[in-house]
């Protein structure tokens, strides 16, 4: 919310102001700041649409993760343009909901990280399962970070995304790894055991 809708509408109510400005100063003017503001209040309800989806999909409840993921993700595209791939088996009931549910979070995570800093043009995620295990990954091909120096700065970040995927992993006995390096995209890889 901070990141996103709350700056849209600060964004809002700041170029509302210029506009009452440019009223009594350069009334020619007014037209073309209210097409813009039109434009980011349309912007702003998508937002707000697509964080009230991702809050609770209703889908991922009715239909499963993968439903949940090709609609979301489907959303990211239209959204951003990105060109965004998913590889999904059927997951054949494989998968409890408490799984599912973390599963989505970590990868809406990942996603969002990429298309908010990897300035990247692609987004590939993939689930499978190997063995007894359920693995998940989301890669860019984005500009990269050192992972170890995000990691180290946390304290004095507002984001605990990265942090926020390996705790969710860790509800399910899972892990969360991230690898990236400058130049090199990002991919995150959860893996989580199968439930007997």
């Amino acid at each position: 919310l901070h990141d996103g809708p709350t700056q849209s509408v600060a964004a809002i109510a700041m170029r509302l102001n210029y506009t009452r400005m440019l009223m009594e100063k350069e009334p020619q003017k007014v037209k073309e700041e209210l097409e813009k503001l039109e434009t980011l209040a349309r912007r702003t309800t998508r937002e707000i649409r697509t964080m009230l989806f991702t809050l609770r999909p209703v889908i991922l409840e009715t239909q499963g993760l993968v439903a949940a993921l090709e609609q979301y993700l489907k959303g990211v595209e239209e959204e951003t343009g990105l060109a965004v791939r998913l590889e999904a088996p059927e997951l054949g009931g494989r998968l409890n909901a408490e799984i599912e549910g973390v599963v989505f979070s970590i990868i809406e995570e990942a996603v969002n990280n990429a298309k908010k800093y990897a300035q990247a043009r692609h987004i590939w995620v993939q689930l499978g399962f190997e063995d007894n295990l359920f693995v998940a990954t989301v890669k860019d091909d984005g500009r990269g970070f050192d992972v170890a120096e995000v990691l180290d700065s946390y304290d004095q970040r507002g984001s605990l995304g990265l942090i926020n995927m390996r705790e969710r992993a860790e509800l399910v006995e899972g892990t969360c790894t991230i690898e990236s390096a400058i130049g090199q995209g990002t991919k995150v890889t959860l893996v989580v055991p199968l439930p007997q």
